[in-house]
């Protein structure tokens, strides 16, 4: 074969590597967009390890604040976010769940070691509702923080949610965006615990939303939220959070109702 063909061909191959080599990452970027969940301008990540506690970051008002939970954190694991989120009277984003013999504390959540073991799925933890994109949004924002909070409030799992509004009181994780826009909820009891859709209510007051009403109703399997709305704010933080489907509804004085059904504890 002619030099002049070979180099010709080699030539076609290294174009053909560097375009697939783009259209991968490029692949890889969008899917990081487009499953990221920190869209707003706060996030709030339950880290279960030995040490378990709520990351909460707040952009607008630069401030981190960290609680943490003490108690066994076994009823936390393995769980949705909605569960989570009930138990703990905090509007949970995601979840980070360390291996066996992996521990994450308050102080380097997202610094050091364990941050780009987090960042570059190690392996050591479980992730749920949270990406690279995600922990990248963290770790740039902490290092902006003008207030730091890490861990002067301890509350016992045993005591939650209530517990949550007499030790840290109702400010502690707002979203300043559902604030602004006066976003306003109501929440559906569809399954057969009673008392679950009071304590979901804390946990969506806990963000900002201006709980309306809580009402019980007919159990049903799966947990759906309701707006007239898709795209107004109240929609799409909580959609944001629990990846869950919207319907268009335009049967209640809120903005948005959540409905919790059965599948909260999958």
């Amino acid at each position: 074969m002619p030099k002049a063909d070979s180099y010709l061909y080699l030539k076609i191959l290294a174009v053909f590597l560097v375009f697939a080599t783009i259209a991968s990452v490029s692949v890889k970027v969008f899917n990081l967009v487009k499953t990221s969940s920190f869209n707003h301008n706060s996030f709030n990540v339950l880290v279960l390890s030995k040490d378990t506690f709520v990351f909460h970051l707040d952009t607008i008002n630069k401030k981190i604040y960290v609680l943490n939970v003490g108690g066994s954190n076994k009823a936390l694991l393995k769980k949705s976010r909605i569960y989570d989120s009930e138990a703990l009277g905090v509007l949970i984003d995601g979840v980070v769940e360390a291996r066996s013999g992996v521990d994450i504390s308050p102080n380097d959540f997202v610094a050091g070691k364990n941050f780009s073991n987090l960042l570059f799925d190690s392996g050591d933890y479980h992730l749920q509702n949270i990406n690279a994109l995600d922990f990248l949004k963290l770790y740039f924002y902490s290092k902006s923080a003008d207030q730091i909070n890490y861990g002067s409030q301890k509350i016992d799992i045993k005591n939650l949610p209530q517990d949550l509004l007499q030790t840290v009181g109702t400010s502690a994780f707002k979203d300043q965006e559902l604030i602004d826009s006066k976003a306003s909820a109501q929440v559906v009891n569809a399954t057969d615990i009673n008392g679950l859709g009071t304590e979901f209510a804390i946990a969506l007051k806990s963000v900002g939303y201006n709980i309306v009403g809580v009402e019980s109703s007919d159990t049903q399997d799966s947990s759906v939220i309701m707006a007239s709305d898709k795209e107004d704010i109240a929609t799409r933080r909580i959609q944001d959070a629990f990846a869950l489907p919207v319907k268009l509804s335009q049967n209640s004085d809120a903005d948005v109702v959540f409905v919790i059904g059965t599948d909260i504890a999958k």
